[in-house]
């Protein structure tokens, strides 16, 4: 695959990924950061080792990587006095313009996480999901002036608009529309942030932002990153346990009422626990067994956790098997210091899928 300025990642089939009308796999590894919150702007000093990260994914046969941008809103976006963000500043988007510049000459895709919603600290963050002028001056100031600086840029696969919001959700609260009733996720272990946001304005949230999105670079694909499987599906997959996909048309709709506000592809979390992976895990199924109506990538994984006789090339193998459109280790950098997967290990599952396409 060589990466040119006319083509970019589209949809085909429903459940498929391609390129240059060609299949595409997504074979890569979550960065994920290197300095939290601060990886792109004039105080930042990550740009050359994130460029450097990019061209180790290329050599390891890997075209993709999953970076995060704002997470908590510490350092970027700015915010006045009365929680409206501010223009970003030109260097976030210079050297993002770079970066990209880069992937696309290593070949490499790259998807921009917006915020972290496994932990919401910043409350000026918190209060874009219940107030509509906040996150609207988001909106204007700073993601649709980004979305439109970046559209031509091929290495962009898309916007991941919340990593693992599930975090952040009220579990266990009722609600007469079962698309913001969150009974099915008590005692799943979300919740764990404690920050208490409900569902319905989780989804809000994200029908806003995944509309502003697409109404600024019509050919955008964006996703986000749901913590497991109990909140991204309607199947049933796992005995005495119910599942609910929260990120269907339908859900995000009625939250946000954006027609355009959907995802283009589904990502679902998956880790090992007490050495082995859930009956529902993407690992333990079919990607056809989500009953899913788009493409779903497996966003974060890590061998290290998932027990038995998996290795990290025999995670990537899988997951092209078993009809899944990408799989991103967890993690480049971190990973190790987590007890998941480091550097290492995410090339040696790029390198098993390079070598298995012969």
């Amino acid at each position: 695959m060589t990466m040119t300025t006319q083509n970019f990642v589209t949809v085909t089939n429903s459940t498929q990924l391609s390129y240059n009308s060609q299949p595409l796999f997504l074979s890569g590894a979550n960065q994920a950061w290197l300095n939290y919150g601060n990886d792109f702007g004039e105080s930042s000093s990550s740009a050359c080792p994130l460029q450097d990260f990019v061209s180790e994914i290329s050599a390891a046969g890997g075209n993709s990587v999953r970076i995060w941008l704002f997470t908590e809103g510490d350092s970027i976006p700015s915010f006045s006095s009365s929680g409206l963000t501010s223009p970003l500043d030109p260097s976030v988007v210079s050297d993002l313009k770079d970066y990209l510049d880069h992937a696309a000459d290593e070949n490499v895709f790259v998807t921009i996480s917006l915020f972290n919603g496994a932990l919401m600290r910043n409350q000026a963050v918190k209060d874009m999901f219940s107030d509509d002028e906040k996150l609207q001056s988001f909106v204007d100031s700073a993601l649709t002036p980004l979305v439109e600086a970046l559209s031509s840029y091929p290495a962009l696969l898309g916007w991941e608009v919340l990593n693992e919001p599930e975090g952040s959700v009220a579990a266990g609260e009722a609600n007469a529309d079962p698309c913001f009733d969150t009974t099915i996720l008590a005692g799943s272990g979300a919740g764990w942030a404690g920050t208490g946001l409900r569902m319905e304005d989780i989804l809000r949230f994200t029908n806003r932002i995944a509309a502003a999105v697409h109404r600024a670079d019509g050919k955008a694909l964006v996703t986000t990153g749901a913590w497991s499987e109990f909140s991204a599906t309607d199947a049933v997959l796992e005995s005495g346990r119910g599942f609910f996909n929260f990120y269907k048309d339908e859900c995000l709709v009625a939250a946000g009422g954006e027609e355009a506000g959907v995802l283009d592809f589904y990502q679902i979390h998956t880790y090992g626990y007490d050495g082995k992976f859930s009956p529902g895990s993407p690992f333990n199924n079919e990607a056809s067994a989500f009953e899913l109506s788009k493409p779903v990538v497996i966003g974060e994984f890590s061998a290290a956790k998932a027990g038995g006789d998996w290795t990290t090339g025999g995670l990537y193998e899988a997951a092209v098997a078993l009809g899944y459109a990408g799989a991103w280790d967890w993690a480049l950098v971190g990973g190790g210091e987590d007890g998941n997967d480091d550097a290492d290990a995410a090339y040696e599952g790029m390198r098993a899928v390079r070598d298995a396409a012969g």
